[in-house]
């Protein structure tokens, strides 16, 4: 009698870690969605001898316009591969000498799911930004997205607002171009120089030699020389505007003429209140509860926002009968590992009880790809 009621209370015991009580989140969302469109005046002038023309630009429209620029080579005969036969094999020779970061086992384990037809596009393309959002974040041995590398417009993580000049010499003589640019809409506006550019790339560590010719080839000088006949274009930058007036204007020294825009901007501002409930999450690597180390986490549904944490899963109140997809890659041990589980949060929500219960999930390792460190 004495050892039954020992084992009972125990079971209860583990029966209540087991089971917590509901757990609800209010979550407030708060921001604007804003959309910016231009339409023009007068953005021509035509000074008899030099046409004048100026766009504003989106700044990361031009990022693959950059990124093909990193790719020249000054030699007539060159060839670039993102990835190749040669480097890949290296690779596969390397990999017993070489200790990879987490970013690097991370990566190569999300590519090896895709290639496998185990996760979709759409959720590689998702969990891919998470991942460069995250070490991007920490500085912990990230590599930057080769498309943000190009870009000089791109500085405290968001871009500046960026302007193209177009420049037409009618004539059959040398043309030269050295007006000052004012930009106009609540605050009256100087460009910024491309020595200035560069100086806040270097202050915020992200200065590198593929920005630099960016700027000297397509950034607007001091002056401008246009041979006869001849249309050259460069680019223009100053701080984002917030384009609070629905005219934007921009004028040259010495030039009476005001190029014009009408500004259509669509703001629409966000203040809502959502409810959570949260379900709990055990790991379990060869039937022990672990704690991943790293992970990255994903939870669709076609009807209600779901999100996946570490150790929770946070369900909207309203779509707890509602199938939810759960899947996450992590590392554990120096191994890669993926799981993918449907749940139907109600099934872990007791509201008659109060009570929750939690969500195991068995992680399975990818073979083939584990950090191979040095000895």
């Amino acid at each position: 009698m004495k050892i039954y009621l020992i084992i009972s209370i125990v079971f209860l015991s583990l029966n209540m870690q087991a089971q917590k009580k509901i757990k609800k989140l209010d979550v407030q969302e708060k921001g604007i969605i804003v959309k910016i469109s231009f339409e023009p005046i007068e953005n021509e002038f035509d000074t008899d001898s030099l046409i004048i023309k100026i766009d504003p630009l989106s700044a990361n429209s031009l990022n693959s316009t950059f990124l093909y620029e990193s790719y020249l080579n000054g030699k007539f005969n060159y060839s670039h591969f993102d990835s190749n036969r040669d480097s890949y094999f290296l690779k596969m020779k390397r990999k017993k000498w070489q200790s990879k970061s987490d970013y690097q086992l991370i990566m190569e384990g999300l590519e090896q799911l895709l290639d496998s037809v185990l996760i979709s596009k759409s959720e590689f393309n998702t969990i891919k930004k998470d991942i460069i959002d995250y070490y991007s974040k920490t500085g912990n041995q990230f590599k930057e997205d080769k498309i943000i590398t190009s870009n000089p417009f791109y500085i405290g993580n968001r871009y500046l607002s960026v302007f193209k000049l177009e420049l037409t010499n009618t004539t059959q003589r040398y043309l030269i171009f050295n007006k000052k640019i004012i930009v106009q809409n609540i605050n009256t506006i100087r460009p910024y120089t491309s020595e200035k550019i560069k100086g806040l790339l270097t202050m915020n560590k992200i200065m590198n030699q593929e920005k630099a010719i960016v700027l000297d080839k397509y950034y607007l000088p001091k002056t401008v020389i246009i041979p006869p006949n001849t249309k050259v274009e460069y680019l223009f930058a100053t701080p984002p505007i917030d384009y609070g007036k629905k005219i934007l204007k921009i004028s040259l020294t010495n030039i009476k003429h005001e190029f014009i825009w009408n500004v259509i901007k669509n703001e629409k501002k966000i203040d809502n209140l959502f409810s959570y409930y949260e379900i709990g999450i055990d790991w379990y690597f060869d039937d022990f509860e672990h704690d991943p180390e790293v992970i990255f986490s994903l939870a669709n549904s076609k009807t209600i926002p779901a999100y996946f944490s570490s150790g929770s899963i946070f369900i909207q109140d309203d779509g707890v009968n509602e199938k939810v997809n759960l899947l996450a890659i992590l590392i554990y041990e120096n191994h890669v590992f993926f799981v993918r589980k449907t749940i139907y949060p109600n099934q872990y929500i007791d509201f008659i009880k109060g009570r929750r219960k939690r969500i195991k999930l068995y992680p399975k390792v990818i073979k083939n790809l584990e950090r191979n460190i040095k000895k």
